[in-house]
């Protein structure tokens, strides 16, 4: 099992997280790709990590809130030097 899978509650395409089941649902419909799916869901956990809550909770923010956290998210990564494409 990967890490994301256990923190995101990840089965197959859907989430015990109503967030991430609307979110998967859409790119296995758009993608179906396994690998698409372990790159966003890697990525959605860290994010999740960074902002020290679980994906209802960001759902949950306000616009101005989740806009200037998803920023610093990335400014983070970049001062990083990771890749933030």
């Amino acid at each position: 099992m990967r890490k994301w899978e256990s923190f995101l509650k990840v089965s197959n395409w859907g989430s015990q997280y109503e967030s991430v089941s609307n979110f998967l649902g859409h790119y296995k419909r758009r993608l179906g790709s396994e690998r698409t799916k372990d790159q966003i869901c890697d990525n959605l956990m860290a994010f999740c990590d960074y902002a020290k809550k679980n994906p209802d909770e960001l759902i949950e923010l306000d616009k101005d809130s989740a806009s200037r956290l998803l920023q610093r998210y990335v400014d983070s990564l970049a001062d990083r030097d990771y890749s933030i494409r």
